[in-house]
């Protein structure tokens, strides 16, 4: 039974492998796609301006407001890091996940207790160089996760003191904004701007580079809108502002299911205890704000976020105290766990007509919310390497949420296809798609295009996962087939062992033979004829008082001119001993140590040596681990039997 449970679980081991070779290479997704559990999956660095210039810049200090908000928009597959700096490094840390609760605190706390310094200069590059570092050293990061910098700073380098010059520092920068922009790294800069003195010009140039944005602002009161439209533009979301009824009533819309993570911004001064938020469902019923695994409210001296995670659609009715438009601005951001999935084949004769396809996806696969559906733009482009045009094709919806559309390629060459799927809520673009039209052209080796290059390493980097996931499989099934091939073995032999056992006529079982004396070595003295034991009795001798017994009960007869050498065996001994003199002796065994008054004690029977011996030695003429007497030294009387 055992060796049939052992084949079963080997045969399943074998099947999982080989399923596991097929699905694995399926479950690869090209950068820039969102994870199948719609997490958000972003690490944001923040970099922060400690110099003197900041303290006329950033009166309030917003730095950490402006973490603190990011947190809230973020779930807690994100993670965050910041280095601060003036003309040197003055504090930094690496990117610290957001779900651990206790470091993250920390990580928090550290940036708020940071003072602008009075006498510190300004290195913008050295800030941003750091950061590139940070990402650099963060070991959890892979290339599906988002990235981005918020640099927060009044956008003046200025270096009066060195370490190094202004120049320096310039081409520095000129360097990280490329490493920066190679690792697809945006820069969000928001310039501080509170005297006057922002640098906009260099602000703008950092932010154009990387392909991210410049914010500007002098308060902390447009701090809650920069950081959600950074947000927002991380994921293509597009922001709703929602209007305040006169009762202080808003109006939460919710469209569809596809919406993962709903945040209401609502960007006052009042504080949370005089908004006195309240929330009522779809259904109209009462919602508790406090305690809610899918309800989330929080709130600082500039804003108080309210966060729906996977809410019913319908409309949803906040209420808030003392609210107006002049006092409040309101504004939804849906976060939507979906990504632009597209087919397109490889390789196609000049001629030939080409299909698009394209889908929006979601972790239970393709999205059919008609709802949703309805209101999505599929739109997609085609680059030509050959000639250089692009050229737009739109994609109607076809059966069960697929978008569907074809075209003829002008030229044989290199395409390159992506689609994109605008919303009134988010704009998402699908990985590109390599076409090959007609014979393998040698434009793709003269390209050098983003897009082009990008698709060239997911499909390396596919190629790879496939090829080490394969590896991995072939071995364990090599494995697989050696246990079953062993266990095969080990039963057959088993079996033949059992019949041969039952088959095999039973036979009285043997009695043990008996234990022989020990070989001795051949003495060239004389010897006398050996002592014979015609009565010889088998008796153990494993102490010495039996020894001492023995000689006790002998018979009285002496030998003649025999010496104690002559008696070299347990036989010849023991029949010396049965035919000594019956007459017990007063002295112990262990005082004959030599074998000149042994041969005495025997011959005599036991009163012929007085004072022989010392008490205190012990009888080693026996051997208590065998039974049998060892040799005699050759020098007899110097050494005991060993």
């Amino acid at each position: 039974m055992k060796i049939r449970s052992k084949r079963i679980f080997a045969a399943f081991i074998a099947v999982m492998t080989l399923i596991s070779l097929f699905c694995l290479p399926l479950s690869v997704r090209a950068e820039g796609e969102l994870s199948d559990d719609g997490k958000m999956n972003l690490d944001v660095v923040f970099v922060v301006d400690a110099s003197g210039s900041m303290f006329y810049s950033d009166p309030d200090n917003i730095a950490s407001d402006a973490l603190n908000l990011l947190v809230d928009l973020c779930d807690e597959s994100c993670g965050i890091g910041f280095d601060v700096y003036t003309q040197k490094i003055v504090a930094a840390q690496g990117i610290t996940p957001v779900s651990d609760k206790k470091k993250f605190a920390e990580v928090n706390k550290q940036l708020r207790s940071i003072k602008y310094d009075p006498v510190g200069d300004t290195d913008i590059a050295l800030g941003l160089t750091k950061a590139k570092k940070i990402f650099d050293a963060n070991k959890n990061s892979d290339k599906n996760r988002k990235k981005a910098i918020v640099l927060l700073s009044d956008g003046n380098t200025d270096l009066p003191n060195g370490p190094r010059t202004v120049a320096e520092s310039k081409k520095e920068m000129e360097s990280t904004l490329s490493e920066l922009a190679k690792a697809g790294i945006p820069v969000y800069a928001i310039g501080l701007n509170a005297n006057g003195s922002l640098d906009k010009k260099e602000i703008d140039n950092i932010t154009k580079k990387t392909k991210g944005k410049s914010y500007e602002t002098n308060t902390s009161d447009k701090l809650s809108s920069i950081v959600s439209d950074i947000y927002a533009d991380i994921y293509n979301i597009g922001g709703t502002d929602l209007p305040i009824k006169d009762d202080g009533t808003v109006d939460i819309k919710i469209k569809d299911n596809s919406v993962f993570y709903v945040n209401v911004i609502i960007r006052s001064r009042l504080s949370r205890e005089e908004l006195n938020p309240t929330l009522k469902d779809p259904k109209g019923n009462s919602v508790k704000l406090d305690g809610q695994e899918n309800i989330k409210l929080s709130s600082t001296s500039a804003y108080t976020m309210l966060k729906l995670i996977n809410p019913m659609p319908g409309t949803w009715v906040l209420h808030l105290d003392h609210a107006t438009k002049d006092n409040c601005s309101i504004r939804q951001l849906d976060f939507y766990s979906v990504y632009v999935s597209q087919t397109v084949r490889e390789k196609a004769g000049f001629g030939e007509t080409v299909s698009v396809k394209a889908s929006l996806n979601d972790s239970k696969g393709v999205v059919n919310d008609e709802d949703l559906l309805k209101t999505i733009k599929m739109t997609a482009e085609i680059k030509s390497k050959t000639d250089s045009t692009t050229q737009k094709l739109e994609l109607t919806p076809g059966e069960n949420g697929v978008f569907v559309g074809e075209f003829v390629p002008e030229t044989e060459g290199i395409y390159v296809i992506k689609t994109t799927a605008v919303s009134d809520k988010f704009e998402k673009q699908s990985s590109s798609s390599k076409l090959t039209v007609g014979g393998e052209a040698s434009v793709i080796l003269e390209t050098s295009e983003d897009d082009l290059d990008y698709q060239q390493g997911s499909d390396l980097f596919g190629m790879i996962i496939r090829i080490v996931a394969i590896v991995i499989g072939v071995i364990i099934i090599i494995v697989v087939i050696v246990v079953v091939i062993s266990v095969a073995r080990a039963a057959k032999e088993k079996k033949v062992v059992t019949t041969f056992q039952n088959e095999r006529p039973k036979e009285e079982p043997k009695p043990a033979p008996r234990p022989q004396p020990r070989p001795q070595p051949v003495e060239t003295v004389k010897k006398g004829p050996e002592a014979t034991d015609p009565d010889y009795v088998d008796i153990p001798l494993y102490e010495h008082d039996a020894l001492e017994n023995l000689i006790k009960k002998g018979t009285d007869d002496a030998f003649s001119t025999k010496g104690a050498d002559e008696y070299r065996s347990d036989a010849s001994l023991e029949a010396l001993i049965k035919k000594g003199a019956d007459d017990p002796f007063q002295a112990k065994s262990e005082d004959y140590k030599i074998d000149e008054n042994l041969a005495s004690l025997i011959k005599t029977g036991g009163d012929g040596l007085e004072g022989v011996g010392k008490e205190e030695e012990s009888y080693d003429d026996y051997d208590d681990e065998d039974g049998e007497y060892d040799d005699y030294d050759d020098d007899y009387g110097d050494d005991d039997y060993e």
